[in-house]
């Protein structure tokens, strides 16, 4: 029986559809809140595509003053359990913090990620920041 006032037409469905694939276009395919407490680097939250119940989180490290490593698995299982090849390809980070801080990433590989955060005198410094990676 059809519902005029809750069926959705053919033309506004294909676009529902076009936009949602789309999303993953744009969207991150990961991304990580790593938090520095003055003493030490931590995963504070964090969320994957791949991993929607977070059963598995990446590691992080801390290299040096400002250089943080994000490291994710280099294959996942898929939803049939088929390992699946992690393949990030671009980042950006954003520092948590009152003070002016520039941050950058760089891939280190296709699943793992170096995080650099300066001053605005291009001193390395430590700081929390957020990692979105695509």
């Amino acid at each position: 029986m059809r519902q005029p006032d809750r069926d959705v037409g053919a033309a506004a469905f294909n676009l529902l559809c076009w936009q949602a694939a789309g999303a993953g276009v744009v969207g991150a395919l990961a991304w990580a809140l790593l938090t520095w407490d003055g003493a030490a680097l931590s995963l504070a939250a964090g969320g994957e595509a791949w991993d929607s119940d977070g059963l598995v989180v990446p590691t992080v490290a801390r290299s040096s003053a400002g250089v943080y490593v994000v490291t994710y698995a280099a294959t996942y299982p898929d939803a049939d359990g088929i390992a699946t090849t992690t393949s990030l390809c671009a980042g950006q980070a954003t520092p948590q913090s009152a003070s002016p801080l520039l941050a950058t990433v760089e891939l280190t590989n296709a699943h793992a990620a170096t995080v650099r955060v300066w001053n605005l005198s291009a001193i390395a410094t430590d700081a929390s920041v957020l990692v979105v990676l695509r």
